[in-house]
């Protein structure tokens, strides 16, 4: 079965906000912008998926967003990350599908995909959201899970999720997109 619309919503509004630097209102008040400093640190910017994602899956009375917002304002005022570190090392058990975006999320930000990206890529993603939910959007679109959430696809929209986000680079996908393949719950 497809994913949920609020699951793929989820996903690429928080990819957005988190790429257009508006991630919290608590952002439009400080004087700082968060994304030099968490695009150039792709560690930095992986823990914030890992922060989403876990407390995505643990805390349904907070916001994601909350946490991942906590682990910025922290990491700006060198802090630490102990939010990172409280809910990872939690009894959270992921499904395969929440592994699933993990791994992707990790290819994105280490430019570890199977045709890797130009150098410092991420860098041009600063105050553009749009732009960085791309990758995202068709992999939410394409991924196939079981009711128990496990991926029956991932390769498939793993190595499509690629294509679209090597487009950048005028990359031609040896299969042309479909429009349902493209489409974004956010511009």
């Amino acid at each position: 079965m497809n994913l949920d619309i609020e699951t793929k919503e989820d996903i690429q509004f928080f990819v957005y906000y988190l790429f257009k630097g508006s991630l919290d209102p608590r952002f439009f008040k400080k004087e700082y912008n968060y994304l030099d400093k968490l695009l150039s640190s792709p560690s930095d910017l992986y823990k914030c998926f890992e922060i989403f994602v876990y407390s995505f899956v643990n805390d349904k009375n907070i916001k994601p967003e909350t946490y991942v917002t906590n682990f910025i304002i922290n990491l700006h005022e060198n802090k630490g990350d102990i939010i990172k570190m409280d809910l990872i090392h939690s009894e959270i058990i992921l499904n395969d599908f929440w592994l699933s975006f993990l791994e992707l999320s990790k290819n994105f930000c280490f430019n570890s995909f199977e045709n890797p990206m130009k150098d410092n890529y991420l860098l041009e993603l600063n105050g553009c959201g749009s732009d960085a939910v791309l990758y995202f959007s068709v992999w939410t679109n394409i991924i196939q899970i079981d009711e128990n959430w496990n991926v029956l696809n991932k390769k498939e929209a793993s190595m499509r999720a690629n294509e679209r986000i090597k487009m950048w680079e005028n990359y031609v996908p040896l299969i042309q997109f479909e429009d349902w393949e493209l489409e974004q719950e956010i511009y």
